[in-house]
């Protein structure tokens, strides 16, 4: 039996503009009066994902953040922090991305630092708002969720062919956006911290519908009792999924969840 929902954001609940739509937001409250339970996976970190849903913490159940990094239980007001990279990690990345002439970003809690401010020009206000530019070799901490790797496709693949050729067992990029690479430990993934919450309640990945469509799904979608990719996925989340819906910019989630209720 279907008693969790959960959702990727951007690109498979956010719409086009990274927002949440007014009747998706509806719904979610619908089914929490239900009996339902609601939350998010996503590879923002806490803060970046409040800048869109500030009332978060009281709009839905839990929440996975940095991939599965960081979730939390707001039905009980528990986290758990779970496989950081290593500060020698970390910076490794970091030097190697400036090889390819990439921008590595991090947060540390409610800021987020990055070598070149430019690269976020396009980026909603918010985001900027918490933006410090500078050497961010000077803001690594002993445990960093993860390193996050912006550019084009064409400028991000010579990074991902040279990770492959390097093969450090201590992270692993995932590629989260067409234009973002994120790294991280190998162990973690949305999974893990969907896993702890459903433990919490005494459920399991069978009670599950999962939505996304980017690379960083495909460990949720695969072992959701339902993972449906939007439209808009990735081939890798397409392969796994076992239904599918309307992209993120047709209200996909909405209408899938809507037809689910009427069955």
């Amino acid at each position: 039996m279907i008693k969790v929902f959960v959702s990727d954001l951007d690109g498979t609940l956010f719409d086009e503009d990274h927002q949440l739509p007014s009747k998706t937001r509806s719904l979610i409250t619908m089914l929490r009066q239900n009996g339902y339970r609601f939350g998010i996976a996503t590879g923002r970190p806490r803060m970046s994902a409040e800048t869109v849903i500030e009332d978060l913490e009281d709009l839905v159940d839990f929440a996975v953040f940095e991939n599965g990094a960081e979730a939390y239980d707001f039905t009980n007001g528990t986290q758990i922090f779970q496989y950081p990279l290593d500060r020698v990690s970390a910076l490794e990345v970091i030097q190697n991305a400036r090889k390819f002439n990439l921008n590595p970003t991090l947060t540390v809690n409610d800021k987020m630092y990055t070598d070149d401010g430019s690269r976020f020009e396009g980026y909603d206000s918010k985001i900027r708002n918490i933006l410090v530019v500078g050497d961010v070799t000077l803001a690594v901490q002993e445990a960093q969720a993860k390193i996050l790797v912006n550019g084009t496709p064409e400028a991000l693949q010579p990074l991902i062919d040279y990770t492959k050729e390097v093969g450090n067992p201590a992270y692993k990029a995932v590629k989260t956006a067409t234009d973002l690479l994120e790294f991280m430990d190998p162990r973690v993934n949305k999974t893990l911290g969907i896993q702890w919450y459903l433990e919490n309640h005494g459920l399991t990945m069978e009670h599950v519908v999962a939505f996304g469509d980017n690379d960083n799904d495909v460990e949720m979608i695969e072992a959701a009792q339902i993972g449906v990719a939007v439209k808009n996925a990735t081939d890798s989340v397409k392969a796994v999924a076992r239904m599918h819906c309307d992209s993120n910019i047709e209200n996909g989630v909405y209408k899938f969840i809507t037809q689910f209720l009427e069955q």
